[in-house]
């Protein structure tokens, strides 16, 4: 677990560098229930911060058919 943890603070500050530079509307995704609509008002709360443009959906269960994202990112992007 602890070997993981340089990979998860690279690809963290990756995803922050990503996050900062893009200009456009950001789609956030959360699942109902506790780890997920904190984790979610925690993202809200830096795209505010940030002053970024974000539209924010609460799903009872996240499903590839329910977040039909039009552009996926990459995992190798991260």
């Amino acid at each position: 677990m602890v070997e993981n943890f340089g990979l998860l603070v690279s690809r963290s500050k990756k995803a922050a560098s990503l996050l900062s530079a893009y200009a456009g509307q950001i789609r956030v995704f959360g699942q109902y229930d506790a780890d997920g609509i904190t984790a979610t008002s925690i993202l809200i709360k830096t795209l505010l911060r940030e002053a970024k443009s974000f539209h924010a959906r609460i799903l009872k269960q996240l499903t590839e058919n329910n977040l039909s994202i039009s552009s996926p990112i990459d995992d190798s992007e991260i």
